[in-house]
């Protein structure tokens, strides 16, 4: 199904070297690590002379200014407690409060070679959210421009109104309690896009005051106590080719508990990533 959107509606809101990994298996947490002072912490799934993938905790900035410690911060500091000089870049990011798998660079000229080719390189990418009602169809694909107004916020617009395009697939994994956990995979990976466009067709996520939810950490329209703490949003997976050797790796970041919890699941179905 592809939903075309209302025109201009507002939005209301990506020291052990674990070995190369072979196409098809998912790689897990390896190792662990925090800069002093800092309650968030690093889990790095991959690390090779040009790429650092790691799993992003919720709340953490991938980058930022002034004084506050971000993913970026945290992963250099790492690198320079081990005697890496030369710090690591950023190849996309994911907002503060969403949680997941995260790629660095080593130096820049892998930055520019994934991000120039980001498109082609990127086979899979994979996000959980946790929203409040059911979504209009089981499976569908949402598809509009995106706008950003003067307060920094998206929202959707028509075709003819300017914009970038933007493309999200779902799938309705289960309901329960006014609850829906969703899979979502993107085509576009534009600024806020699955906030928005999950926001658009009247399921905003779980704890996103800016793009529909009353209360963080609750859906709109729920009891309280309800919620999970968090925002709803989780990059579950990204499948990617490496620029330089051009094997395909895939990596997990496992799914925070209190996402199944609400909508009464103990695992993912399969096939989800």
């Amino acid at each position: 199904m592809s939903r075309n959107l209302p025109r201009g509606r507002p939005g209301g809101e990506e020291s052990d070297r674990p070995r190369h990994e072979k196409p098809k298996k998912t790689r897990s947490p390896s190792r662990q690590g925090s800069a002093p002072g800092n309650r968030h912490r690093l889990e790095i799934l991959f690390e090779d002379r040009g790429l650092i993938v790691v799993i992003k905790p919720v709340g953490l900035p991938v980058i930022g200014m002034g004084r506050e410690k971000t993913a970026l911060d945290l992963l250099n500091t790492m690198l320079r407690n081990r005697g890496i000089k030369e710090p690591a870049a950023v190849v996309h990011r994911l907002d503060r409060d969403t949680s997941g798998v995260m790629v660095f660079a080593r130096s820049g000229k892998m930055k520019k070679a994934m991000m120039e080719n980001w498109n082609e390189l990127v086979t899979k990418r994979v996000y959980i959210a946790l929203v409040a009602g059911i979504p209009p169809e089981k499976e569908g694909t949402i598809r509009s421009n995106l706008k950003e107004n003067r307060g920094h916020a998206m929202y959707s617009v028509g075709s003819d109104e300017g914009g970038l395009e933007a493309v999200t697939h779902y799938r309705l994994l289960r309901s329960s309690r006014g609850f829906s956990l969703l899979a979502l995979e993107l085509e576009t990976g534009r600024k806020n896009q699955i906030r928005v466009h999950l926001a658009d067709i009247g399921c905003p996520i779980v704890g996103d005051e800016k793009y529909g939810s009353v209360r963080a950490g609750r859906p709109a329209g729920t009891d309280e106590g309800r919620g999970i703490g968090r925002l709803g949003l989780h990059a579950l997976g990204l499948a990617f080719r490496h620029p330089e050797t051009r094997e395909e790796l895939k990596f997990l970041a496992p799914l925070p508990g209190e996402f199944l919890k609400a909508v009464g699941l103990e695992a993912l179905p399969e096939g989800v990533f």
